[in-house]
């Protein structure tokens, strides 16, 4: 029998529509879609290399803030100073070649308190998880259509 992220229905042995994106954002799932299966995962949500549990980024990202109160401060302080810090489209921050991180604190994952946190995406290089893999090749195997708007695979 498949999942319900198929979207396929055993009792009236039709199809439902499926959605198999690639963005990381989300979208499709805050707009209430059905059957979403997210390609190369969320961007909201981090996974532990360790024992796989998920975290919430935001969670996170106030965690670590918290613990690294008195970096950020420095860091703040250094950019009002004159020290040349560039905000980055991606959001990434380019601090400086002399900026020390041997103070920072990062949060290991709460549900096995030993593993290493990373966003729930598949970077370049990465492998998209085969479980994930095999959901789409179900549901594009039980679809009597399949449309493609805007993608390279």
């Amino acid at each position: 029998p498949l999942s319900r992220d198929v979207g396929y229905d055993a009792h009236t042995n039709s199809a439902k529509m499926s959605i198999i994106t690639q963005n990381v954002d989300t979208l499709h799932s805050r707009a209430n879609s059905q059957h979403v299966t997210e390609l190369h995962g969320r961007n909201d949500r981090l996974i532990c290399m360790s024992c796989g549990s998920f975290v919430d980024r935001l969670q996170f990202q106030n965690e670590l803030e918290d613990l690294n109160a008195d970096w950020l401060a420095s860091v703040a302080s250094a950019a009002a100073c004159g020290s040349q810090q560039e905000q980055r489209p991606d959001g990434d921050a380019e601090l400086g070649k002399h900026q020390s991180y041997s103070s920072l604190s990062i949060p290991c994952c709460p549900h096995c308190q030993r593993g290493f946190l990373k966003p729930d995406v598949v970077f370049f290089g990465d492998t998209v998880p085969k479980t994930r893999v095999n959901r789409c090749y179900d549901a594009v195997r039980h679809a009597d259509g399949l449309l493609c708007v805007g993608s390279s695979l």
